[in-house]
């Protein structure tokens, strides 16, 4: 990202549309308050010299430096991201992984290395706008204190659910016609199993498909639980649909309108898909 394009913080809300006594905003307090952000400068200025961004060796000459606002963010329900800006008016975004207590080290970094394998996958084979990844740390004792992955900042601006009413008319055709192409560039993306992309620990292994969490509600609790890969596309639907339901009814169990839509569906799954035709 050059400074002709603008920034993607220009959108970003940061605190403005999260309720500040939420668990979700403390989590990101103690983010903003803990973690060394100069460690993550230096990082990206080393990958810079290093030449991994660009595929050229950059020198760096006095006064060449990188900076990041915790003050300007944007926040999903598992990562943070902040905007990576460098003195010669280049931007990267950084993607840095909100800590989950349920969550086990091991299975975060390898969610973290499937994401990473299965971005640069898409960049490969396709032409669908996805950012190139520059750098990461999956070991969420670095310096940082944080896991993150350090990536390209892309142009645009993020449509809201509206975002049909939201495209001219005149545009319209044009913006169906990309999303369309883009599904059928996915769709060509095939594998002999349903899972999540991985390329090994050090994301250098030929493409295959290993197993996934779901959430599940097992032993009347919402817990994640690694199922898969899966050999049919009926097999998939049935173990996650089954798993929803029960994290569903395991979250409100005392209530009877939820109590009742879950019923419904375990009922109708069956009919849906007859269970010795899964495999």
């Amino acid at each position: 990202m050059t400074s002709d394009m603008v920034k993607p913080s220009d959108q970003w809300t940061s605190f403005q549309n999260l309720d500040c006594e939420s668990k979700h905003a403390k989590q990101i307090e103690e983010l903003l308050s803990n973690a060394d952000f100069g460690y993550l400068c230096s990082h990206a200025l080393a990958i810079r010299r290093e030449g991994r961004s660009s595929g050229v060796k950059e020198s760096q000459p006095d006064g060449y430096t990188c900076s990041v606002d915790p003050s300007k963010f944007a926040y999903g329900t598992y990562n943070v991201a902040f905007e990576v800006a460098f003195s010669d008016l280049v931007c990267w975004i950084a993607r840095v992984r909100l800590p989950y207590e349920a969550e086990e080290d091991a299975q975060v970094e390898k969610d973290m290395l499937s994401e990473i394998a299965t971005i640069r996958l898409v960049k490969q084979k396709t032409t669908v706008p996805v950012p190139e990844v520059f750098g990461y740390d999956v070991n969420g004792t670095n310096a940082l204190g944080y896991r993150y992955i350090l990536m390209e900042a892309l142009p645009g601006r993020v449509l809201d659910s509206t975002f049909s009413r939201a495209i001219p008319e005149t545009r319209k055709e044009k913006v169906a016609g990309q999303f369309a192409e883009y599904f059928h560039q996915l769709s060509k993306l095939r594998f002999d199993k349903i899972g999540r992309v991985w390329t090994g620990t050090k994301i250098g292994e030929q493409p295959h498909i290993i197993s996934f969490n779901m959430r599940d509600g097992v032993d009347g609790g919402c817990t994640r639980r690694t199922v898969g890969p899966f050999a049919t596309s009926l097999e998939y639907f049935y173990t996650v649909r089954q798993g929803d339901n029960r994290a569903v009814l395991a979250k409100h169990a005392d209530e009877d309108d939820w109590a009742m839509a879950c019923w419904v569906l375990k009922q109708a799954l069956p009919v849906m898909i007859t269970e010795d035709n899964i495999h």
